[in-house]
């Protein structure tokens, strides 16, 4: 909240609000913040601002995994099937290890998530992890996930969560052998939410980033793909090195 302790501290506010008051803020940062405080569940926070639930921000859902009666339920590609062993450390969830075929997504059709869904695994050890599916998916029963209103919330939404790991495992464990938090803990969960008119702006500071780790990603994964097909044809004299280069030139990065 250094906004508000820099303009707070124009009006005399105290040492605290004098060292924020020195940080390098431009006009556009301040002008979008109040210059007083409010009390809250929270704690102190800038008036304006709201406390609310993760269902504050869009529809939570809890995935699921059709049943074993589906006999074709699965595919080498289709609809991404997210479970917690796909959750890395990277924003987006891009190269799962299975997927859904057309019945398979017939089995769960009120489990599909849009695109831009935010999914958090929500039991075990791997409790707390959040990523962005870029395409429409389905999930497993152990992640719950969030179809955002408002599109413009989704980068803030993504990384408050991100940044509520350990409080989200600590919710989990009380009280129970393996950590979990179900759907209506979770949807619960108290956020800060700002006004629209900041997000909309984070949204529009961060799109640029977003989008160039996606692509980044998406490059990445097609130099490992070409990598794992080439190297051992070049070994094994398969190919030529001036072959691979053609093969290059024409690869889709």
């Amino acid at each position: 909240f250094d906004p508000v302790h820099a303009k707070r501290a124009k009006q005399g506010g105290g040492q605290r609000d004098a060292t924020a008051a020195a940080l390098s803020l431009s006009p556009v940062t301040l002008d979008l913040f109040p210059d007083s405080f409010q009390d809250s569940e929270l704690g102190e926070i800038p008036v304006g601002w709201e406390v609310g639930t993760i269902g504050s921000f869009g529809t939570v859902t809890t995935g699921k995994t059709p049943p074993k009666s589906v006999e074709n339920a699965f595919a080498a590609e289709g609809v991404p099937f997210i479970t917690p062993t796909d959750v890395s450390d990277d924003p987006f969830i891009t190269a799962p290890d299975r997927y859904l075929t057309a019945d398979g997504v017939a089995a769960v059709r009120k489990s599909v998530l849009n695109a831009g869904s935010i999914c958090v695994t929500c039991i075990g050890s791997q409790m707390g992890k959040t990523v962005i599916s870029p395409v429409e998916c389905v999930t497993n029963q152990q992640l719950n996930s969030i179809c955002v209103d408002n599109t413009d919330t989704t980068a803030y939404l993504f990384l408050t969560l991100r940044s509520r790991r350990d409080a989200l495992l600590l919710l989990g464990s009380s009280g129970s052998t393996m950590p979990i938090v179900n759907k209506t803990t979770f949807q619960s969960l108290g956020t800060l939410i700002p006004p629209l008119e900041i997000l909309t702006k984070f949204s529009e500071c961060t799109d640029a980033f977003f989008k160039s780790i996606l692509r980044n990603t998406g490059a990445s994964q097609t130099l490992a793909s070409l990598r794992d097909t080439l190297l051992p044809k070049l070994i094994s004299g398969e190919l030529r090195i001036k072959d691979a280069e053609k093969f290059l030139k024409e690869a889709p990065l």
